[in-house]
């Protein structure tokens, strides 16, 4: 169980941003709201009749009730629903996959609560509890509840706004208080309205009574309150953001350390010197999250915006349908942010040996000089992800917003449920009767390996054989390329050929008894490619980040990382490699043919500060009161990307040199009266600066 704690503030602001691809599946609804009609809730306000002369004091307290009601609003929509987490019984742990509540930012104070989260311990193994401390809208439906939550705040918090009246008194006018604040807060179909129950007698030239003012909020609460429920229901049913979180397990593992360890492979080696560290994985798992969680959109709102690709079909319907999450039919008049934030702890666990990941060995018997090295990595991952809900046109086109939490869940390299089972790693077997001689009853299969492009003879190409979950080694070419062997019975079989030098290639074969066969495979090599990376500055001015024509080298303190990834047919082996770049130095990649995804990510170590004011202290009417927030940007902040897809032919990797070119956001190179808070988020839009500038960012 999720352990109390009391609330501690923690300090600290970094930022790491955005894109990602993600699939995402449709809903069921779980949460349901009251099934009271509008009509039932909708109040009509009264129309009370005040004297002329005392107009002053009921102007005066509905400013303040205004004041008053709006303030609670916005804290019960920072904190998603409550306005006193502790007053409502939540609890705060340091740990945020412990805990009823997420601090955001760090050292705010502010606490917004799961609607959906693992309320059992993260070690559980089954009969897992799942929790939610989503609040109820009509005070009708139980406590705590929104309506319920606003009567106290106004009842508590109204005297002090009229502070004893005493501005009024200053103008001649004797008041005194014949009852206490009794509130009644009502959420309507298209707003809040507040009636607010006061009985004062007021004296000036003559004698009156006021006691029931009536505000009405433009806030719609009702709506932004079922859209929060509908999203966090498509989560429980669909569990989204687990399988966009599996995606990109699958997209960034790979038998290489500058990756993350594979859930599932083999290589065929004696021994095996990669391995990875457990704490160094969390890391890049932490750090993936912070990118690539917030390219998750929510269909049909204001900030999900169509991408056309021109001459990249699948990866326009990638973009377009695969990151997209089922939303109810009122997401149009809302804006929907996803964003996992790096002061976040997650719950990570892996399969290693302590704190080293190695893959598990076994020598085969038919060769002993020959091992067979099996990855099989099973990942355990339980991270927060803010949700914010955000109405534009809401008081009065100054905007609303409110956030709440959501929890991913894996475990064993599975989305989470209430039906869980811990499962134990598999072991390997020992022993494979597949590889065993006497299994091997087909007629003799020739094979000829040969290098694509050269028609050269290709040696020492291994050739293993693989059926269901099996694989054996079955030869290795000599220096004629050609190889003649009898393979084991197998239906839907597979034939790899592998080369440290050259790129895995894999071919179906059914080997049937006694029958011949002849395959002919070509590979491709690989090849060392020196290289360079320039930049082009994307600088704000006229409402929009404009491309400077002119190629830049990289400053001494930036560094770029760059990551290829191959898309080839499914007949080609995975090929992916992450290179860093720092001017000044020589540096190769190393490449083959074919077409890559390449992203390439900037950085600095170079601190730049950006500063600009914004309202603290909103009044009725205008900002009271302006401070300057301050955005550090700490070192290995990042400035800048680039992502898009190139095919390199053979001719092109025989370049003297390959440049590749990359946006960086300049932002302390544009002007500061063009420059607002949300212009910090153009890091998070380099996947769409790509596209517009897909030309200029074409390898050369």
């Amino acid at each position: 169980m999720r352990k109390s704690h009391n609330l501690e503030r923690k300090g600290q602001l970094s930022l790491f941003l955005v894109l990602g691809v993600i699939i995402v599946a449709g809903a069921l609804i779980f949460f349901t709201l009251s099934d009271k009609s509008t009509s039932d809730r909708d109040v009509q306000s009264k129309v009370v009749d005040v004297p002329v002369e005392f107009q002053p004091i009921s102007n005066f307290i509905d400013n303040c009730i205004i004041h008053v009601a709006t303030e609670g609003l916005q804290v019960l929509g920072l904190q998603g629903g409550y306005i006193d987490v502790e007053k409502a019984g939540l609890f705060f742990a340091d740990k945020s996959t412990e805990s009823e509540l997420v601090e955001h930012p760090p050292g705010s104070g502010t606490m917004v609560p799961y609607w959906y989260y693992l309320e059992s311990d993260n070690s559980c193994e089954a009969n897992c509890n799942f929790d939610s401390k989503r609040p109820s809208l009509y005070r009708g439906d139980g406590e705590p509840s929104i309506e319920g939550q606003l009567d106290t705040y106004v009842n508590e918090n109204l005297p002090d706004c009229l502070t004893n009246f005493g501005p009024l008194i200053d103008a001649g006018f004797e008041i005194k208080e014949v009852g206490e604040v009794d509130t009644t807060t009502t959420v309507t179909s298209s707003d809040v309205l507040f009636v607010v129950n006061y009985p004062i007698e007021v004296i000036k030239d003559g004698t009156t009574s006021l006691d029931e003012f009536f505000v009405r909020i433009p806030v719609n609460m009702k709506k932004m309150f079922e859209q929060a429920t509908s999203l966090t229901t498509i989560q429980m049913d669909q569990q989204y953001i687990e399988k966009s979180v599996l995606n990109l397990l699958v997209a960034f593992s790979s038998v290489d350390e500058n990756m993350l360890p594979p859930r599932s492979g083999v290589t065929f080696e004696f021994g095996s010197t990669t391995h990875w560290f457990k704490s160094q994985v969390a890391g890049l798992i932490k750090s993936m999250l912070g990118v690539y969680i917030q390219g998750l959109r929510v269909y049909n709102t204001i900030n999900h915006n169509p991408v056309t690709i021109i001459g990249e079909p699948r990866r326009e319907a990638m973009y377009n349908q695969g990151m997209l999450i089922p939303a109810s039919p009122d997401a149009e008049d809302f804006k929907v942010f996803y964003s996992y934030l790096d002061w976040w702890d997650i719950y990570f666990n892996l399969n290693c040996d302590g704190e080293l990941c190695t893959p598990e060995s076994v020598g085969t018997e038919l060769l002993p000089v020959l091992g067979i090295q099996r990855y099989t990595f099973l990942y355990d991952i339980s991270f927060p992800v803010l949700v914010e809900v955000y109405d534009p046109a809401a008081l009065n086109n100054q905007g609303y917003k409110f956030q709440f939490m959501l929890e991913a869940n894996i475990r064993n390299n599975e989305r989470m449920d209430k039906d869980f089972l811990q499962l134990d790693a598999l072991s390997i077997r020992q022993s494979s009767q597949l590889c065993d001689i006497d299994k091997r009853n087909s007629g003799n299969i020739s094979v000829k390996v040969v290098e694509e492009g050269a028609n050269s003879n290709v040696e020492s190409a291994q050739v293993t054989f693989s059926c269901g979950r099996e694989s054996c080694f079955i030869g290795k070419t000599p220096l004629s390329g050609e190889l003649t062997e009898q393979f084991p019975i197998c239906l839907g079989g597979l034939v790899s050929f592998l080369h440290p030098d050259y790129l895995k290639r894999t071919v179906h074969l059914s080997p049937k008894l006694d029958e011949t066969y002849s395959i002919n495979m070509s590979l491709f090599k690989r090849e060392d490619v020196p290289y360079e990376v320039k930049k082009f500055k994307l600088t704000k001015g006229g409402g929009f980040w404009n491309l400077n024509p002119v190629p830049l080298p990289l400053d001494d303190k930036e560094i770029s990382t760059l990551i290829f990834t191959r898309l080839g047919i499914p007949e080609d082996g995975d090929y992916s490699t992450i290179e860093s770049y720092e001017a000044g130095d020589d540096h190769e990649v190393q490449l083959y043919p074919g077409t890559y995804e390449i992203s390439i990510k900037l950085q600095t170590d170079e601190p730049f500060t950006f500063t600009k004011e914004i309202c603290t202290k909103p009044g009725i009417f205008s900002c009271e009161e302006k401070t300057p927030i301050e955005v550090n940007f700490n070192k290995s902040m990042l400035i800048g990307g680039a992502l898009l897809n190139h095919t390199f032919t053979f001719d092109q990797l025989q370049n003297d040199t390959l440049t590749f070119f990359v946006l960086e956001a300049d932002l302390p190179g544009s002007p500061i009266e063009e420059l607002g808070l949300d212009d910090i988020n153009i890091f998070t839009q380099m996947e769409t600066y790509s596209m517009i500038y897909r030309s200029a960012l074409t390898p050369r």
